[in-house]
C-alpha cells in the first residue's frame, strides 16, 4: 500500500496486539526513510470521528461569505482565521515566482498564553456553536493520535519512547480547514493555478484527512515522479516536516508534496500541524547522534535550535511580506 500503513494499536491498547511496539517502530522507520509519508490507523479515532470533523469543516465553508470574512486572518496577530480565494496571501511554494494557491482556508491553533505561538482563535461571531464544538472535538482526537505517532517515531529513531512527548506539554499546533475550488486548466488538463504549490512542511509532524472521492494530493518520490496519495477509509495520512528531518540528522525525510484540483469539483482537507513545545531544543547531538542508531545517523550536522523560533522563521518564508 502507498503510502505505507502503520497500525498504532500497540501504542493505544494495554492488551496484547498483533505486533509489538518495536515491530511497528521498525515499519515506521522504513516508511520515514524511504517515503517520508505514511498512513496510520489508530483505535483512538474511527472513520465516524473523521467524518464528523470533515462534515463540520464543509459546513463552515458553506456559510455566507460575509460571515467567513468577518474572521479575516489579517485581523489576527497569529494569522488565525479565514482567507478567501481572492484575499489569499499564502503560497506553500518557496519559489518567489510561484502563483498564489487557489483555496479557501480557516486556521485555528493552540490556545493559552504559554508561548508567542499560543493564543485565541478567531471564529466568526455568527458561526454556529455546533460547528465550533465539532471542530474542537476533532482537534482533541487528532492531537491524541499525534502523541501516539510521536512515541512511535522516538522508538523508530532508537530513542526512549517518550523522548518527543516529554517535550510536548504545551505543543505548538495549528489546524487548517481547506476548501479547494476546481482549478482552471489548459487544453491538456494541466492546472493553471495550484491548489497548494509544491513544498515541504516546515514543522515536526503533519496529520491529514482529505476527500475520499476527490483526488489532488501528490507526493514526489525519490525519482522525481509525482504520485497520487488518496484518502483511505479510517486512516490518517502523515508526513514528517523539516524539523523532524533536522532532528533526525537527515536520517528521515521531509518529502515534497503538492495539491492540484483538476477534478472539476470542490475538494476539502484538514491538515493538523503538530510541533513540540515552543522552547524545546532541537538538537541531534543530544538525541539521535547518541542513541542506538548513532553509528548509522552519523555526526551531528546541525547546531541546536529553539523549536518555536525555527517554526517562526520557516513560516516567514511561506507567507508573502
Amino acid at each position: 500500500m502507498f503510502p505505507p500503513l502503520i497500525d498504532l494499536a500497540p501504542f493505544v491498547c494495554d492488551t496484547e496486539t498483533t505486533k509489538t511496539k518495536e515491530e511497528v517502530a521498525l515499519e515506521l522507520r522504513k516508511a520515514c526513510r524511504e517515503v517520508g509519508f505514511f498512513q496510520v490507523r489508530s483505535p483512538s479515532v474511527s472513520q465516524e470521528d473523521i467524518s464528523r470533523g470533515f462534515a463540520a469543516a464543509m459546513e463552515f465553508f458553506d456559510q455566507p461569505a460575509d460571515v467567513k470574512e468577518s474572521s479575516s486572518a489579517f485581523n489576527s496577530a497569529l494569522f488565525r482565521g479565514y482567507q478567501g480565494t481572492t484575499s489569499h496571501s499564502h503560497s506553500c511554494s518557496p519559489n518567489a515566482n510561484h502563483k498564489q494557491d487557489l483555496k479557501e482556508s480557516f486556521t485555528i491553533g493552540a490556545s493559552g498564553d504559554v508561548s508567542p505561538m499560543h493564543g485565541q482563535n478567531n471564529w466568526p461571531e455568527a458561526c454556529p456553536k455546533s460547528i465550533i464544538e465539532q471542530i474542537e472535538t476533532y482537534w482533541n482526537l487528532i492531537m491524541e493520535v499525534s502523541l501516539q505517532v510521536s512515541r512511535c517515531l522516538a522508538l523508530s529513531l532508537g530513542l526512549d519512547e517518550h523522548f518527543f512527548t516529554a517535550n510536548m506539554t504545551n505543543p505548538v499546533a495549528q489546524m487548517v480547514l481547506l476548501r479547494y475550488p476546481p482549478a482552471p486548466t489548459d487544453e491538456n488538463q494541466n492546472p493553471l493555478r495550484p491548489g497548494c504549490g509544491a513544498h515541504t512542511d516546515c514543522g515536526f509532524l503533519t496529520l491529514l484527512v482529505q476527500d475520499k472521492d476527490v483526488d489532488g494530493l501528490q507526493i514526489k518520490d525519490s525519482e522525481g515522479n509525482w504520485i497520487d496519495a488518496p484518502q483511505q477509509e479510517g486512516c490518517i495520512l502523515c508526513n514528517l516536516g523539516d524539523m523532524a528531518e533536522r532532528w533526525s540528522n537527515d536520517y528521515f525525510k521531509s518529502t515534497w508534496h503538492r495539491v492540484n484540483n483538476v477534478s472539476g469539483r470542490l475538494r476539502h482537507s484538514i491538515p493538523f500541524f503538530c510541533n513540540l513545545d515552543y522552547n524545546a531544543e532541537v538538537d541531534p547531538s543530544t538525541s539521535v547522534c547518541q542513541g542506538t542508531l548513532a553509528e548509522v545517523v552519523g555526526s551531528p550536522k546541525y547546531e541546536p535550535i529553539c523549536a518555536g523560533e525555527y517554526i517562526c522563521q520557516k513560516l516567514g518564508i511561506m507567507h508573502d511580506n
